[in-house]
């Protein structure tokens, strides 16, 4: 079940629409847009160790589902619309934060925290010119 606490509809929908916290979509209160995931932002060098440094802590906040592509983007009249939307934006930020400036800029348009990491990850691709 995704929601809890208080009383549950049959839904499976809580009363007071709180999140389980080994959700995907839960964010605790200390998660902030500024927390930094890694020690050293990404710069365009050594792609391998970033994204290791950034998987490790995705992966403790529970949240590579949201840019690996197993928990799909919700359609807005889903209950969880919400939700998502406010993890999304949350793993954007700190997918931001680890990265240079420059490299950041390139990423700030995009819809969805995976769409974003995706374009980061081009970086990773060996140029074989």
């Amino acid at each position: 079940m995704t929601l809890s606490s208080g009383g549950t509809e049959s839904s499976g929908v809580s009363t007071t629409s709180v999140l389980d916290p080994f959700y995907p979509l839960y964010l605790h209160p200390s998660d902030t847009p500024a927390t930094m995931l890694v020690f050293v932002p990404f710069t365009s060098t050594e792609f391998g160790d970033w994204k290791e440094g950034m998987l490790i802590s995705l992966s403790v906040k529970n949240k590579i589902q949201l840019i690996d592509g197993s928990l799909i983007e919700r359609t807005t009249n889903s209950h969880l619309y919400p939700y998502w939307q406010r993890c999304n934006y949350m793993i954007k930020a700190w997918i931001m934060n680890s990265l240079s400036k420059d490299i950041a800029k390139t990423i700030l348009y995009y819809k969805t925290a995976r769409e974003a990491w995706n374009n980061v990850e081009r970086y990773g691709v060996a140029n074989i010119s």
